[in-house]
């Protein structure tokens, strides 16, 4: 998986606003939160690349990234419940709901499902352990 390589202008173009904005959003309340994603993101992508990609297949561009932000953010507002964090999550599901479900499926050629299921994932399990909430003792 090379995050740094692109396939031209558009494709740098389309990452690019992705990036700032999920990962932006990430840094809040800590910006502890944005590294949890960041690493989250980028394990899970190249893990599910590695495991699930074609052999001798390349996975080119940072989608698995926003793919991992976008996993984190929603799945923080439902482990944490605060208002603010539901809000997040509602305002990112409404702007990348249904490119974000058509993403992780392989339905388009040429397009690394992988690198997102994967960074998606990796972007949940962050969220699952950055949690703030403190656990209830039996």
């Amino acid at each position: 998986m090379q995050p740094w390589l692109h396939a031209g202008l558009w494709h740098i173009s389309a990452n690019t606003g992705g990036l700032l904005a999920l990962g932006w959003l990430t840094t809040w309340p800590r910006i502890a939160n944005f590294w949890q994603a960041t690493a989250g993101a980028i394990l899970g992508a190249g893990l599910c690349a590695w495991l699930l990609g074609a052999p001798y297949s390349v996975h080119i561009g940072a989608s698995g990234a926003v793919f991992g932000y976008a996993g984190y953010l929603v799945a923080r507002g439902f482990y944490t419940r605060g208002l603010a964090s539901i809000l997040v999550a509602l305002f990112v599901d409404n702007g990348y709901g249904l490119s974000l479900l058509f993403g992780l499926l392989p339905i388009y050629p040429g397009v690394s499902w992988q690198s997102h299921l994967g960074g998606a994932i990796g972007g949940i399990i962050a969220a699952r352990l950055s949690r703030q909430t403190p656990r209830r003792q039996a």
